[in-house]
């Protein structure tokens, strides 16, 4: 029950945020075209552009390194650095939890930016781009490899499920193919903005659902950037 206590109160915020930015694009464009723009946006801000002749190095690599960042990290808001939000997350948690129990959460993020979240993303993507002709395996920890590829965060949106409103998290990220030996050169780089999971949950806060909500939005990324790949190894 105080998990339950403590995801409201740290979105409570932001469902209001939410709330009023919905409030003010209703008054502006109508209710009837709403969805329509929302649906238009969110599939604009998700794709990923591609350059096939910089990136045809892929169709003859087996294996591609990769490595996941977090420089100059931002979360829930463009002002709100990484440090702010971890911050406001200990006060808020303080006034149902415990220092116990905020460490724990503390773990979970940490752990989830570090394991959880990647290997959800590496998942999708191997599963997607092995369908394809001339796929690459995108492994962590492949030293040998020719080429690596740098996944830097550089925003989160952990959205809210409050029982009668639900909002997906989001990540926006770069994506940076280079030559292993040479993390300073560029092959291709390009960006993803707001990949937006499902937040098909339901409502509990079992094993903090916020990350399993942010999980979702990096699977999401791995399925645009295999999308997006067919173009160069298929």
């Amino acid at each position: 029950m105080q998990q339950c206590s403590s995801g409201f109160g740290s979105l409570v915020f932001f469902d209001i945020f939410a709330e009023t930015i919905a409030v003010k694009l209703k008054n502006l464009l109508g209710l009837m075209f709403l969805p329509c723009l929302f649906i238009t946006w969110s599939n604009f801000a998700q794709r990923v552009e591609i350059d096939k002749e910089k990136l045809q190095f892929l169709s003859t690599e087996d294996t591609i390194n990769v490595v996941f960042t977090y420089q100059d990290l931002h979360v829930q808001l463009p002002e709100f650095t990484e440090a702010d939000f971890l911050a406001d997350k200990r006060e808020r948690m303080a006034t149902v939890h415990n220092s116990e129990e905020i460490q724990d959460w503390m773990t979970e993020y940490e752990a989830a930016k570090q394991q959880l979240w990647p290997n959800q993303l590496l998942s999708i993507l191997n599963e997607r781009v092995q369908e394809y002709k001339n796929g690459p395996v995108f492994t962590r920890n492949a030293p040998t490899a020719a080429y690596t590829l740098t996944i830097n965060t550089y925003w989160l949106y952990f959205g809210y499920n409050v029982v009668i409103k639900k909002e997906p998290a989001q990540a926006s990220m770069t994506l940076n193919f280079h030559p292993t030996n040479y993390p300073l050169s560029t092959k291709f780089k390009t960006t993803l903005r707001r990949a937006m999971g499902l937040n098909d949950d339901s409502y509990n806060f079992e094993g903090w659902e916020e990350m399993r909500r942010m999980g979702e939005a990096y699977e999401r990324a791995g399925y645009k950037l295999a999308k997006a790949l067919k173009r160069v190894v298929d």
